[in-house]
């Protein structure tokens, strides 16, 4: 229970109050690396707002960066070998959509865009939080992050959709995967039900939330104050 907070007040009893770096050094290693990746996350995020603020989330630009496909079997040694910087015939092209282009987390083994939310701007964000663009981006170590690739946009597949009318506002509409395993059959509209949902089912890739696809779908906003406001909290 509260595992972090006891290591670190039991370090600063011991190592003194402005012990910093050695108390946080008492969490375990498990709970570190979840910061330092979701630090990445927060970066990845910013500069991605960045980049569609500057270009827009229409159509990909010079520097943008994009993945290769892998061929089945074909090995590689690092993923920037499948990394490529559009150009301007890339773009012309018309062969890359928005939906292919990538940005990196920060790390030691990423490319960066090559315009003008590149490696720079990047390392100035990361510095303005007090941070050493270094130390992030340095091989060895106890905070050591290779970095990775995301898609800027993704679109869901496998999407379906339909409308279930229900009288009991508190009943559950949607099987859970215990409800599958135990084999509970699905909820079927009421003929005359007092009330009408929307149910969608879809699948996204990896590091994509089904919460931001509903906010986009919605035009909602999903911080605390806006729930709040909206009485969905």
């Amino acid at each position: 229970y509260m595992t972090a907070e006891q290591a670190i007040l039991k370090s600063m009893i011991e190592n003194g109050p402005k012990a910093y770096e050695q108390a946080f050094k008492q969490v375990p290693h498990s709970l570190r690396t979840l910061y330092t990746h979701s630090y990445q996350s927060y970066v990845w995020n910013s500069m991605v707002s960045k980049r569609i603020s500057m270009y827009g989330s229409e159509k990909p630009v010079i520097g943008d960066l994009v993945l290769l496909p892998q061929s089945d079997g074909e090995h590689r040694t690092s993923k920037n070998s499948r990394v490529k910087v559009l150009n301007e015939s890339d773009v012309a092209s018309g062969k890359w959509t928005i939906h292919d282009v990538v940005m990196p987390q920060p790390g030691y083994d990423v490319k960066y865009p090559q315009h003008n939310i590149g490696n720079a701007v990047y390392k100035a964000f990361v510095e303005a939080d007090s941070l050493s663009w270094n130390a992030l981006c340095k091989k060895k170590g106890d905070y050591a992050l290779p970095g990775g690739y995301r898609a800027i946009l993704v679109l869901p597949t496998n999407m379906s959709y339909k409308w279930i009318t229900y009288s009991d506002e508190n009943e559950e509409l949607s099987l859970t995967d215990y409800d599958k395993l135990q084999n509970f059959s699905e909820k079927k509209s009421e003929e005359h039900g007092a009330f009408t949902a929307l149910q969608l089912t879809f699948r996204l890739p990896q590091s994509s939330y089904a919460t931001m696809f509903m906010r986009e779908l919605l035009k909602t906003e999903t911080d605390l104050a806006s729930l709040k406001e909206a009485k969905l909290t």
